[in-house]
């Protein structure tokens, strides 16, 4: 069996979604699969060694093979002819190199799926699913439905998303259930107990991440301190004028887009990492990476008690909170920052936790669901 992913987005795209695409082919190499990445490369990391250092990863397996793939990216509305062109060097790279017997294509895009079908029908079509289209259309999508029809089979991060479609598109491919990973984080830093208890928060930050709750909490929680990493200008800029309305902006730090090694640090600065998604559109179905990078810290998670949560901890790994609620919020966030032994516990148990999910136990499910349907 030999892995080919693709992917259309450029390498760092600054999201933990490209992460997740990274590290994924890394382990398939790792455990001894051919694997070749065709993708974008901005100019800095045309090098796989460069690639995989920026990711925190050791040097490439010699299995792995990384190919940069061309693409422009400009603003809408030539959106078309920007993906047009990865699909043309795509179309020219598979015919001077044509997928050997036993290739099949992996993808995260569902975007990528029919194009694969089309430029090479004979090799199987293994999308990871991690959402739908059919949150943004508020109803079933028909170009989704053809996209479901054009697989071979379907790795969803959730049981709750697997539900979901299964509900309404019905499809006839095989659909298995593949949770996302963590790396447990070895790294161990000093936190000075007499400073103001920290909460941190990484991730996106559209309204449905719920980061305007957590601000909103703070205002119940006097002596704490909260870092916000990631985001895009506009949800950072609409943020911070909520700080400064709360009063908030001497205990609230907003990093903007921070290196994967930057992040890592602010998960084990903190005494408290904040998971507050609302419970609208895709968050109760979806699988939520920062869940698992939190558990990967291996200190105390507060998350909202959401379906696609609950499905990933057990009790005692993690303390719920009721969605959208920012006094329920800081509730529970001060049962934590007011109690260490509680605090301890969870820590303990969350980096438990994450050694389940961690990226040689996630690479070798997939390997196993792979190989029950014939490939390899």
């Amino acid at each position: 069996m030999k892995v080919i992913y693709l992917h259309h987005l450029p390498f760092p795209w600054g999201r933990a979604h490209d992460v997740h695409v990274i590290k994924t082919v890394y382990y398939l190499a790792r455990e001894g699969l051919p694997t070749l990445l065709l993708a974008p490369l901005k100019k800095a990391f045309r090098r796989p060694e460069a690639l995989l250092k920026y990711y925190g990863l050791g040097p490439p397996p010699e299995k792995l093979k990384i190919v940069p793939i061309p693409v422009l990216r400009i603003r809408r509305p030539f959106k078309l002819a920007v993906n047009s062109i990865y699909d043309l060097f795509l179309r020219l790279y598979l015919r001077r190199h044509p997928p050997s017997e036993g290739s099949l294509f992996l993808f995260s895009e569902a975007r990528l799926v029919r194009l694969a079908l089309r430029l090479a029908p004979e090799v199987p079509r293994i999308l990871e699913i991690h959402g739908l289209r059919y949150f943004k259309k508020g109803g079933p999508c028909p170009e989704e439905k053809k996209v479901f029809e054009a697989l071979s089979l379907g790795l969803i991060t959730t049981r709750a998303l697997k539900e979901l479609i299964q509900e309404i598109y019905a499809p006839s491919v095989p659909l298995e259930h593949l949770p996302l990973a963590s790396e447990p984080l070895t790294d161990t830093i000093s936190r000075d107990k007499n400073h103001p208890p920290l909460m941190v928060y990484a991730g996106q930050l559209y309204p449905g991440q719920g980061v305007e709750v957590v601000l909103e909490a703070l205002k119940y929680l006097p002596a704490a301190r909260l870092v916000v990493i990631g985001g895009r200008k506009k949800d950072l800029d609409r943020l911070q004028r909520l700080s400064r309305a709360l009063n908030l902006s001497s205990r609230v730090k907003f990093t903007g887009y921070l290196p994967p090694a930057q992040v890592r640090s602010w998960l084990l600065k903190a005494d408290l990492l904040v998971l507050p998604a609302l419970p609208e559109g895709k968050q109760p179905y979806v699988a939520h990476q920062k869940l698992y990078e939190y558990l990967g810290a291996g200190r105390p998670v507060l998350a909202s008690n959401l379906p696609s949560v609950r499905e990933e901890i057990e009790e005692g790994e993690a303390l719920l909170f009721e969605p959208g609620n920012p006094e329920d919020l800081a509730q529970k966030a001060q049962i934590v920052l007011g109690n260490e032994d509680l605090a301890q516990k969870l820590a303990h148990k969350a980096l438990k936790r994450a050694q389940y999910f961690d990226w040689p136990a996630r690479t070798r499910r997939m390997l196993k669901i792979l190989k029950g349907y014939g490939y390899g």
